[in-house]
């Protein structure tokens, strides 16, 4: 019996003619990776690559629903040229989107712009206005954002750069790094600082900020060269001796002349924090503490307390007791401020409220100990020299010239106030002066502290007990104080060489900036340029 041959079955590719056949040129595209199948962009949807298959395709129901939804679908017709009204609106869209940017949320758009039709309906501009959140976030992605970000690296060009690291979890449990860009703009020849990109980090070790840092550089175009100082926080990943970022940026690319500027505002709040620990009374922040809690959740206490100050002080309201958040830096310095302003008012409400409460019991107790307005006397003196020097290095302008003697001044402040009169006079003693070894045996703790001491009913030993502990505390702050100096003080005392009293001498010591150059990483011949501008700079009119 013969046994009957096999059909002799063939390969049918995609061919480029269908594209140009009238059944089936509006839907038909060829797919990349694969030759023998074709694409329907109607019915999203692959099809063998055959002429059979394809008029299949085409007469099946599906396909026909689609033709018919589309075909009736009209389309938006865009004019090559806006006329003058098209342009003005489009003006008018770009800068609300760079106020809601800058000052809202992106879902008031909505509001915002039907306002603006109805407020100035006599306007053309404002009636073509067509712009709701959608709308808005496209502008701001793909319009305003390059605009700024092309200005942005324009200025700054190949001049050295700064950058300042932080890192942050949102919502979402996704880790970023926010990074802001430092320089000297040549457009308003002032140092700026300004936003430079929020950078997605996969690990939050040195390693992995460190590979967020540089590809972020390189998509920006900016030399990694160029860099010549990073401000963090004092935390061990970015300022550690051994693997930190600070350290695998000068080891690995090539920076060893990078500075390290730590947030000073923290350092400050972790040397308050330590010299506190050990050396005051715990039941001081617990003072502090529960005195806001008692107010915080209670209404009716609020106007309790109220009516009472209202009564011992002729009507005059009561200011409200503030919360100690770790979040603000020094925040117990007002809290403390605003308890010693009230505190004879505070502590006879609490001994009205004793019998009803037992936490009222025991603040009524703390208000009644002498001892514990003795230690909030001193806090208020010392913490305030403390704050002000944060509110300095808060500012947004900074002198970076003045930020070595603000930092003494505040040294200073504090050591004066234990040691022995000349026991230290040049800034380098103050640095290196071990305060436990010149006490002052008669230490004055502030003219607060000494007033309300001696009005007292305390006995002269519980007194020297208190300013034992509160002279403790200053030995500690003083000596948190002298360990979170920046290791580059040195550079910063060399950076005063550059201030306007200076540079205008008309003697000089050309050696002295010679040092500053090479530690910010210039080479010889750049080096001889900047001594010599620096030398006839005053010759100049």
């Amino acid at each position: 019996m013969d046994v009957p041959l096999k059909k002799k079955s063939y390969i049918q590719k995609y061919r480029t003619e269908w594209e140009n056949d009238e059944d089936f040129k509006q839907w038909i595209k060829p797919i990349a990776d694969s030759p023998t199948k074709a694409f329907c962009k109607y019915c999203h949807v692959e099809i063998a690559a055959k002429i059979y298959d394809l008029r299949k395709h085409r007469e099946s129901k599906k396909h026909k629903a689609k033709c018919e939804l589309i075909t009736k679908n009209k389309q938006i017709q865009f004019t090559s040229t806006p006329d003058d009204g098209s342009k003005n609106s489009q003006k008018a869209e770009g800068q609300l989107a760079l106020f809601i940017a800058e000052h809202t949320s992106i879902s008031n758009t909505d509001h915002l712009t039907d306002l603006c039709k109805e407020v100035f309906h006599d306007s053309k501009c404002a009636k073509d206005i067509k712009m709701h959140r959608t709308k808005c976030t496209q502008v701001i992605n793909q319009v305003l954002a390059p605009h700024f970000k092309d200005t942005l690296l324009k200025d700054i060009g190949t001049q050295k750069y700064s950058i300042i690291l932080d890192e942050s979890t949102d919502v979402s449990v996704s880790k970023y790094m926010g990074i802001i860009i430092r320089y000297f703009s040549l457009n308003t020849n002032n140092i700026v600082s300004s936003f430079l990109s929020l950078e997605p980090i996969e690990r939050a070790d040195a390693r992995g900020i460190v590979t967020s840092l540089v590809k972020c550089l390189e998509s920006q175009s900016l030399p990694i060269q160029n860099l010549i100082g990073i401000g963090t926080d004092n935390a061990s990943v970015m300022t550690g001796r051994n693997n930190s970022v600070i350290e695998i940026l000068k080891r690995e690319n090539n920076l060893p002349n990078l500075i390290l500027i730590r947030c000073i505002c923290h350092s400050l709040q972790l040397a308050v924090s330590h010299a506190s620990e050990s050396n005051l009374p715990r039941n001081i922040e617990f003072l502090i503490r529960e005195t806001y809690n008692w107010f915080s959740i209670s209404p009716k206490r609020r106007d309790e307390y109220k009516a009472l100050f209202q009564t011992i002080n002729c009507g005059d309201e009561p200011l409200k007791i503030l919360k100690v958040c770790d979040t603000r830096w020094l925040s117990i310095e007002p809290a403390v401020l605003r308890i010693l302003a009230q505190w004879n008012e505070l502590k006879l409400h609490f001994s009205l409220a004793r019998e009803k409460c037992y936490t009222a019991g025991l603040l009524w107790e703390m208000y009644n100990d002498e001892g514990n307005r003795l230690y909030l006397c001193f806090l208020k003196s010392i913490l305030h020299d403390v704050q002000i020097g944060i509110k300095v290095f808060e500012g947004e302008n900074i002198d970076p010239v003045k930020l070595l003697e603000t930092l003494m001044t505040l040294l200073r402040s504090v050591c004066v106030r234990i040691i022995i009169p000349g026991a230290a006079t040049t800034d380098k003693d103050f640095l290196t002066i071990k305060v436990e070894d010149h006490l002052d045996p008669v230490a004055h703790l502030g003219h607060l502290f000494e007033s309300h001491a001696s009005n007292s009913n305390l006995s002269p030993q519980a007194i020297s007990n208190i300013k034992k502990r509160c002279i403790d505390f200053s030995v500690k702050l003083v000596q948190e104080i002298q360990n979170r100096i920046p290791s580059n003080y040195e550079i910063l005392a060399k950076v005063t060489l550059l201030s306007p009293e200076n540079t205008l001498k008309q003697i000089k010591d050309p050696h002295a900036l010679v040092g500053l150059a090479r530690e910010l990483g210039f080479d010889d011949q750049k080096t001889d340029k900047i001594v010599q501008q620096w030398k006839t700079i005053q010759l100049h009119p």
